[in-house]
């Protein structure tokens, strides 16, 4: 929900645009326990997306 304004600009001016997201909690009572919990670990998977993203890049 969030990368829908930066997909939208980007549509609009012919830009790509890749965008990498990731949960780190749920809706419910537990949401910021569950943040804490998680969100070192999403962090690492996003990261290791990118870095697979960028690599991809430079080998074509």
């Amino acid at each position: 929900m969030e990368s829908a304004a930066y997909a939208q600009v980007c549509y609009a001016n012919d830009t790509p645009l890749t965008i990498i997201k990731t949960v780190t909690d749920q809706c419910d009572e537990n949401g910021f326990e569950n943040f804490e919990k998680n969100v070192a670990h999403c962090s690492t998977i996003s990261a290791t997306t990118l870095l697979g993203l960028i690599g991809r890049e430079h080998a074509a």
